[in-house]
């Protein structure tokens, strides 16, 4: 009894871990879509374009295409006023 309740908050952990993560890439792909552009890469990052990065906020670095270009894009999820979006404007080089 006194192991299976630390393995059960364990295993919750790591489920809600793994749903936070689908949810927010989930996300990206929406506001992509909503761009007209199709997601190519998704990755999470520790560090990113963001001031003020503080414990429990994740952020995630995009590329997508749109009519045939390359675009990048930053999001930093786990603010209490949403996500912060930065998307890149310029064609990539």
């Amino acid at each position: 009894m006194v192991t299976i309740v630390p393995a059960a908050l364990f295993a919750a952990a790591v489920v809600l871990a793994l749903l936070q993560s689908r949810c927010h890439r989930q996300k990206i792909k929406a506001r992509v879509k909503s761009l007209g552009g199709k997601v190519i890469r998704i990755e999470r990052k520790r560090i990113g374009p963001f001031l003020g990065i503080r414990r429990g906020r994740v952020i995630y670095r995009f590329r997508y295409e749109k009519e045939g270009c390359i675009y990048e894009g930053w999001v930093k999820f786990g603010d209490l006023s949403g996500a912060d979006w930065q998307l890149q404007h310029e064609k990539e080089a």
